[in-house]
Formats: structure tokens, C-alpha cells, sequence
């Protein structure tokens, strides 16, 4: 054994979700200890859409740019393409870059999301957490897995830490070796203050606390297939996207191109249980399926790694038990469709790490840890209903083709109904290995016959168009699964250009052309599956009675849901209400018209501001200061539609241009809160902050309008805002609203609001009008300001709505 070790916050779990985790209490300046069980990263790719809010907390912590120069250019992934197979006829493409929301999007923020491989960002989360850990006295424990946990009604937790890799674990079970050797190993033991399990689907940590996963029956199975073939690259760069859903004889599955340049695919196959279980989906039945899919030999085609996933959509019954947050998919679990699975995830740790800071820092009680699940787990269930809607709109064009989606698995369900209804001896006999080969043989005949019936009538109808002078045409329905292009023969047809007549068969009727038509329709009405979200990225809000925020009366929501993510009948913190049951029509789920307005709980809204240098800087990188503001809009890479995406270079040189650019460490620097006024001194909000008690988290920005020689650049800032008292202590800055358009957007009809903006951007209190609030006076105005803070910080003696509940 060894000594034991202590340390504020534990973290079980290092994947990205850990990791950042890390990443943001070394950069507070709050020690932690993160335990993980595997010794090196991930190997097999699995998330790779990072959303535009994801995007804004990398860019908070410096990482924007490294991990956009992992990404390829936007070009090759802004497109979802629906064919017979990738070299083959397509059915439809659609190009979500050139929907209304991407420009929603990119007004809404001063980044924009991209497409990186998970093990590419955990490669850079890694390095970043590794290079501030000593600095903030972290530890990163790499192939130590938790074995021990408990957490003591006295307060505090307590873990045991077993030294073994998932690699060692593996060929001890293939070799039969019991634990008996592995308990020799070295082992840890860790204190701390509070736990933070980033532990996976299958956490532990969840486990030992007793909680269930509240949600459906899994929707659906699959085989994730890695595969490398840089071949495709130029066989497909006529024709990119990110996504390829392929409908083939052989197989209804998605290819994703995590990087077409470098040769990284995945593709998802999936399987049917009980009449399938993914076992013979083999190396070589693997790679005879995708050849299939591709549509022609790949002759570089290597399969990497494959492993079986089933898709659910399940959220923990709590985030929080006592000293125990639940962070990532130990919280939550989500189908793929939307990539709300790490971007949520990441969001989680967050909301968490500024309270744990202030907490630790001696800024908050503890009682503000109890708003995390407040908050965090009614954003968990909206995005878990979105993301099964979600993956139903995927289903939409293989229903237009005439494929049910429901059939295969409803055979299996019969299949399993009928075994637990017959004697045991006729269930074995189900069971046996011949009889579940030719049940799952059946499935895929009945797929095969359906799609071989649509691609040769269409083919057929293709060929007779052709003659007319149409068969080349790009949008032809007719030419749909007709003709391969790359290799000008027909698909199932001979070399020499004959045609195959069992493919072929008689020709097309108006029925299956309409199948066709109405499947592209589909996708041209954009019916399909998106791949942009403004409400549910950026528009979702923090409320209710234990939210760390604080209503103000003198502020008017704004009628309709849209101001709101989490739409009517969201069950509330700690309802058992079934995960689905929200409540919700279709169109309601699909709303994804954002309007941040400056409301309590919401994302403070991004504006283009410029500071007194000159330096055009967005509103929420202000957050953390105008100076840090500065150095990110020098860092910025966003400006031009590809930069920093066009050379994709390799992680190792991404990982060496964080070493080359990024040598200074940040400072530590406790969280603080920001108080954003009008630069003219209405309502004295800045007076009032100026007499605010020495330490007061809190940093004031005050706005003014363009610059003229009354009020010009460089002007002393308290002078601006007409504070006749001491601010030593407090950081104000000015900027300026030069393109105009900073009181709409937060909703202000009066120029004496002040937003009291929270560490993680999100708005806490609003105070319209001093006036208003019955303060006359700085005095008056630093009281309430006090009363404000302090109880939005749980402390103790304050006055707080939100703390009159018992501590979890």
C-alpha cells in the first residue's frame, strides 16, 4: 500500500468530461486528484461534434485553437449524405451550413462548433490538465481504478485506488488469472472534500450509491467498427460529409468520417437482438460489409477495433448525493443523433468546478453545491428527449423508402416473447446456435429483398431516363442506386456493362419512384436528422427556487417558451416523472428558435465590444477580464471560415503547438462574478460596488456608447461611472459598444440595468432600476449588491431563497 493522500476534490474518471474538470479547478486553483483507469487514451473514436457552447468554455480555458487545428476544413463535414452506397448514386445531400440556424448561431457566439475526434481532444485536455496540475498541487493518476468508495455521514469522501490498466485486466481474463494477483499491486488511498464521478455509463460511483437510470428500454444495438482507409479520400473528396447514411442490401448503417483526410472512419452497424448478438460481425465480415457500403474494393481498408454499444436514452434519478456529483454519461446517457452526449457532459463540469471553487476559496457555503442537479439535470432530461427525436427523424428516410424501422426489432421481441412463453426444452432449442443463425439470417433477407426491389426498379427507371438524356443528372431520382460513378459499370451487373437481370428486374412502377421522391423530400424539407440547435446549445436556462440565481421583479420575462430550453411539463428537480413524458408535441421538440435576452438563468448574450485599446473582444470573454479578453481576441482563430482548419495537422504537432505557444501558466485566480453597467454612472451601481467589502468576487464592466472626445478612450473609468469613493481593490474596466445593438440584446428599455453575471456566463440577478429596487444611494446600492451576492453564494447569514433547503 501507500500513504494516504488528501486533496479537496476527487476525480473518478479521465476521459474528456475528468479531464476538464481538472483542467478548470487547476486553473482556480483548487488542488484535485484524478483517477483513471486506463494508462493511455482512447484509441477508438466516438464523439467527434464539439457544439458551439462546448466551444465557448475550450476557448475560456485557451484551447480553441488547438483543438480547431485538429478538425478538416469545415467543407468536408458540413453535409449529411443519404445513398445506396458512398461511391454509388445518392439519394439526397443536405448542407446544414447553409441553414438559417448556422447563422443564428455564429451572431450568437464569438466561436462556432467543430468536428474533432474524441481522441484527438482527450489528447489535448490531457496535456493541458498535466501542464497546470503542479502549479494548482493536482495529481493525474493514470491506470489506477477506483475499488473502494465511501462517503461517511460525518462529511467528506473517502476512495481506494487499485493499480491495473484496462490492458492487464484483460489478459488476466483471457489467460484465467483471478484477482488474486492484481490485489498485490499497489494501491492508494484518497481523501477529500467532494467526489466528482466522470466515470462512464457504467459508473461505479453511481452503483455504490444505489441510484437507477431513469429512461427507456434501449432504442437500438450496434457494432462500432473503426477502420482506417486514406484511399477514400480522393475517392470521396468530390463528394464529403460528415455523415453517410448508407442503404445497402448488405446493410442499413452510418458511416462517419471522423477525419476523410487522414483515413479515420467509424462505421455503426446494427444488430438485432435476441436473433443477433453481434458476434458474427468478425474482421472479415466487418470488412466485407463496409466494402459493400462503399461500393467498391478498398484495397488500404484496415479494421482498427470493434465493440458492441447498445443506444439509450437515460438520466440518473439524482446528480448529487451528499458530497458526490455525477457528471458525463455516469449521469446521463443520450443516442448520438444532435452529439449531446460529451458536449452535455462537458457543460456539467462547468456548472460544478466554479461553485467548487468558490466553496473552497471560502466565497460560498456549501449549500450552493446542492443547484448543480438543480440545474444541471432538468438541461440532462431536455436533451436526452431531443436526442431520441432526434434519432426518430433519422428514421424518416428509410420509412419513406418503404423500410420499417420497427420490423427487425419487432421480429427479435417476438422472438424473445416466444422463448419465455414455450417449455424450457423447445426454449433451448431456440436458443441453439443454428436456429439463432437462421432468425438472424432472416432479418437481413428481408432487408436485402426490400432494398434490392428499390435499387434495381430504380436502377431500371435510371436506365430508361438515361436514354432520354437524364441519366447522369446528379438530383435524378431515377439514377438513384443505378449507376456506380467511380467505376461507370452498374452496380451487380457485369464488367463489360451487361446488366444483371436478377438485380434489375421488371421496371419501376409510380409507387416505388414515389418512394424515392418522398425520401429525398425528406431531407429537402429538412424533415431529416439536423445538425444544428441554437435553443438547446446556447439557450438553455438555470431557474427555480434552488438555482443559484435570484429572480429580479423589476424585470418582465418575455412571453413564450422560446425564452426558456426546458419547455412545459419538464419534470422538476427530484420528480420521478418517466423521461419521455414531457409533455411535448413534435413541433415543440423542433424549436430551436433562440432568443437570449438577457433573463435570469440564461447565457449572458454575445456582443462585439471593443475595449479602450482598441481591440474588438466579445462580451463573454469579458467575463474573465478585459485584459484576458484582449489576449483571447489575439488568439482568436475564428475569424475566417476555415482558419486553422485547412492544414489539419497530425495530435502531435497540435500538442507541440500548445507546448511552443502556451509556455506562460495562467495564474490561479479564485471565481468571481461580473456587474455590467451602463459607462454613463446611471444608478449608481458602480458607486455602490466601489464600497463593496474588500474580496468581493466581483469585477465591474461598465459599457458606454462610441466613443467621442467627452467621452474618449482612455478616460479613468471610475471618473466614467462617477464613483466618488474608494474602489481600491476593485477591477473596473470600460468598453465600448461601437456597432451598437448592447441594450437590445439584453433587454434593456432603461440605461440604469445592471447584469450580475455569473463565473460560468450564465446571468444570476438582474437589477432593473435602482430605483426600482428602493436604493437611492451608493450605500444603498453596495447593501443590496451585498445582500445579492451573498445570497446567490449560500452564505451563511444571508438572506437566501435558495438556501432554505436541506444541504444534499
Amino acid at each position: 500500500g501507500m500513504a494516504c493522500r488528501r486533496a479537496p476534490v476527487l476525480i473518478v474518471g479521465g476521459g474528456p468530461v475528468g479531464l476538464y474538470a481538472s483542467v478548470l479547478l487547476s486553473r482556480a486553483g483548487v488542488p484535485s486528484v484524478l483517477l483513471e483507469r486506463a494508462e493511455h487514451g482512447p484509441v477508438h473514436p466516438r464523439a467527434h461534434l464539439i457544439n458551439t457552447r462546448s466551444m465557448e468554455l475550450l476557448r475560456e480555458v485557451g484551447l480553441e485553437g488547438p483543438v480547431r487545428a485538429l478538425a478538416p476544413p469545415m467543407q468536408e463535414w458540413r453535409e449529411f449524405r443519404y445513398c445506396h452506397s458512398l461511391l454509388g448514386r445518392q439519394i439526397a445531400v443536405e448542407d446544414h451550413m447553409a441553414k438559417p440556424g448556422w447563422e443564428v448561431l455564429r451572431a450568437a457566439s464569438p466561436t462556432r462548433m467543430t468536428h474533432v475526434s474524441q481522441p484527438g481532444l482527450e489528447a489535448l485536455l490531457r496535456e493541458e490538465a498535466e501542464r497546470l496540475a503542479p502549479a494548482a498541487g493536482s495529481k493525474l493518476l493514470f491506470g489506477y481504478e477506483c475499488t473502494v468508495f465511501n462517503h461517511p455521514l460525518g462529511g467528506g469522501v473517502q476512495v481506494e485506488a487499485r493499480r491495473s490498466s484496462v490492458d492487464e485486466r484483460k489478459a488476466n481474463r483471457r489467460v484465467g488469472t483471478s484477482d488474486a494477483h492484481a490485489a498485490t499491486t499497489p494501491t492508494l488511498e484518497l481523501e477529500g472534500s467532494v467526489l466528482l464521478a466522470c466515470d462512464g455509463a457504467h459508473s461505479r460511483v453511481r452503483q455504490a450509491l444505489g441510484l437507477e437510470l431513469k429512461g427507456n428500454p434501449p432504442l437500438q444495438f450496434f457494432k462500432s467498427v473503426h477502420f482506417r482507409a486514406p484511399s477514400l479520400y480522393e475517392r470521396l473528396k468530390h463528394r464529403p460529409a460528415m455523415l453517410y447514411f448508407v442503404f445497402h442490401p448488405e446493410a442499413v448503417a452510418v458511416l462517419v468520417a471522423h477525419h476523410m483526410r487522414n483515413g479515420e472512419w467509424v462505421a455503426q452497424l446494427p444488430f438485432f437482438p435476441p436473433l443477433q448478438d453481434g458476434s458474427s460481425l468478425d474482421e472479415v465480415e466487418c470488412r466485407r460489409i463496409i466494402e459493400a457500403l462503399v461500393g467498391a474494393p478498398v484495397d488500404d481498408l484496415q479494421v482498427c477495433s470493434a465493440g458492441a454499444w447498445r443506444m439509450v436514452a437515460a438520466v440518473s434519478q439524482r446528480m448529487s448525493v451528499g458530497r458526490v456529483h455525477l457528471l458525463g454519461d455516469a449521469a446521463h446517457q443520450f443516442p448520438p443523433a444532435g452529439a449531446f452526449g460529451m458536449n452535455t457532459g462537458l457543460q456539467d463540469a462547468h456548472n460544478i468546478c466554479w461553485k467548487l471553487a468558490a466553496v473552497h476559496r471560502g466565497l460560498a457555503g456549501e449549500r450552493l453545491l446542492a443547484s448543480y442537479d438543480v440545474e444541471r439535470r432538468p438541461v440532462a432530461h431536455s436533451n436526452a428527449r431531443l436526442a431520441v427525436h432526434n434519432y426518430e427523424r433519422g428514421l424518416r428516410v428509410a420509412e419513406a423508402l418503404g423500410l420499417p424501422s420497427s420490423a427487425p426489432q419487432s421480429a427479435a421481441d417476438a422472438m424473445g416473447a416466444l422463448r419465455r412463453a414455450v417449455p424450457q426444452r423447445i426454449s433451448g432449442f431456440l436458443l441453439s446456435e443454428k436456429v439463432q443463425a437462421r432468425a438472424g439470417t432472416a432479418v437481413d433477407v428481408v432487408r436485402t429483398r426490400m432494398l434490392e426491389s428499390l435499387g434495381a426498379r430504380a436502377a431500371a427507371t435510371g436506365q430508361a431516363e438515361g436514354d432520354a438524356g437524364h441519366a447522369g443528372a446528379p438530383g435524378s431520382v431515377g439514377t438513384l442506386f443505378g449507376i456506380d460513378t467511380e467505376a461507370g459499370t452498374n452496380r451487380g451487373g457485369g464488367r463489360d456493362g451487361r446488366t444483371d437481370r436478377r438485380v434489375l428486374g421488371p421496371l419501376a412502377d409510380r409507387l416505388d419512384l414515389a418512394r424515392l421522391e418522398r425520401a429525398a423530400s425528406v431531407v429537402e424539407n429538412g424533415q431529416s436528422l439536423p445538425l444544428l440547435f441554437p435553443r438547446h446549445e446556447l439557450g438553455f436556462v438555470y431557474s427555480g427556487p434552488r438555482a443559484a440565481t435570484l429572480p429580479s421583479e423589476g424585470h418582465a420575462m418575455g412571453a413564450g417558451r422560446g425564452h426558456h430550453s426546458n419547455p412545459p411539463g419538464l419534470p422538476a428537480a427530484g420528480a420521478q416523472a418517466h423521461l419521455l413524458d414531457l409533455n411535448e408535441t413534435e413541433a415543440q421538440v423542433e424549436d430551436e428558435t433562440l432568443r437570449l435576452h438577457g433573463e435570469v438563468g440564461s447565457r449572458l448574450p454575445h456582443h462585439w465590444l471593443t475595449t479602450d485599446s482598441g481591440v474588438r473582444v466579445s462580451s463573454l470573454d469579458l467575463l474573465h477580464g478585459a485584459r484576458a479578453a484582449e489576449a483571447v481576441a489575439a488568439a482568436d482563430v475564428s475569424a475566417s471560415e476555415d482558419a486553422g482548419e485547412a492544414s489539419s495537422p497530425t495530435h502531435a504537432e497540435s500538442l507541440s503547438s500548445i507546448s511552443s505557444s502556451r509556455v506562460k501558466l495562467p495564474t490561479p485566480s479564485p471565481p468571481r462574478f461580473t456587474l455590467l453597467i451602463d459607462a454613463a454612472g446611471r444608478g449608481n451601481w458602480g458607486g455602490g460596488a466601489a464600497l463593496l467589502p474588500r474580496g468581493t468576487p466581483l469585477q465591474v464592466i461598465a459599457i458606454a456608447d462610441v466613443p467621442s472626445e467627452k467621452n474618449g478612450r482612455g478616460r479613468d473609468a471610475r471618473a466614467a461611472l462617477g464613483v466618488g469613493c474608494d474602489a481600491a481593490g476593485l477591477e473596473i474596466a470600460t468598453v465600448f459598444d461601437v456597432q451598437g445593438g448592447w441594450a437590445q440584446k439584453i433587454g434593456a428599455s432603461r440605461a440604469d440595468v445592471a447584469l450580475l453575471v455569473r463565473p460560468d456566463g450564465h446571468i444570476a440577478w438582474r437589477g432593473e432600476s435602482t430605483e426600482a429596487e428602493g436604493n437611492h444611494s451608493c450605500r444603498a446600492v453596495a447593501a443590496r449588491l451585498e445582500n445579492v451576492i451573498g445570497r446567490i453564494l449560500c452564505r451563511a447569514g444571508a438572506d437566501n431563497h435558495a438556501c432554505r433547503t436541506k444541504s444534499i
